[in-house]
């Protein structure tokens, strides 16, 4: 069932419909970093076919927006923030918040916010010229197609959002 949403996500995240006048493949610069469980992860918005990029998307009916981060094929990430415009504000998603995706690969194993006391919390520190900026944490439950790790052991601190590029 995880694989699923996992699976719907990575849909979702890659074939609805952006802007036209963007090019795909581009260098937009931007980056992403945080720990997880004390590893430092850097994710640099290279190009979106190399298989590095780091970018918010918008998307419409209902409004959210979508930020996706890759680097290689074992470490990824997406978290989608439900608003109709992104504001300079905290955002908090919890365990009743688990019908949206929140989704974290770090080496090949899968974590995502499932149970209770799972959350993903960012703040919104900049917002100007198509750019974001912030932080952001977050405490997540591993999963497998054998069933889910310890709850809540996945710990994502000290995230940073350089510079991202969102793309409407």
């Amino acid at each position: 069932m995880k694989k699923l949403l996992y699976f719907i996500t990575c849909i979702t995240l890659f074939s609805c419909s952006k802007d036209p006048n963007t090019p795909s493949g581009t260098n937009a610069s931007g980056s992403i970093q945080y720990k997880i469980n004390g590893n430092l992860v850097v994710m640099d918005n290279v190009d979106l076919l190399t298989g590095q990029y780091v970018i918010f998307s918008k998307y419409l009916l209902p409004t959210f927006y979508v930020l996706g981060a890759q680097k290689g094929a074992n470490n990824r990430m997406s978290a989608i923030i439900v608003t109709d415009s992104l504001k300079t504000i905290n955002y908090h998603y919890d365990s009743l918040s688990s019908y949206l995706s929140f989704i974290i690969d770090y080496n090949g194993q899968a974590s995502a916010l499932l149970f209770k006391n799972d959350y993903f919390d960012v703040n919104i520190t900049s917002y100007q010229n198509a750019r974001i900026s912030g932080t952001f944490t977050a405490k997540y439950t591993p999963y497998s197609t054998t069933g889910f790790g310890q709850y809540g052991s996945t710990l994502i601190t000290e995230g940073k959002l350089n510079n991202v590029q969102v793309v409407y």
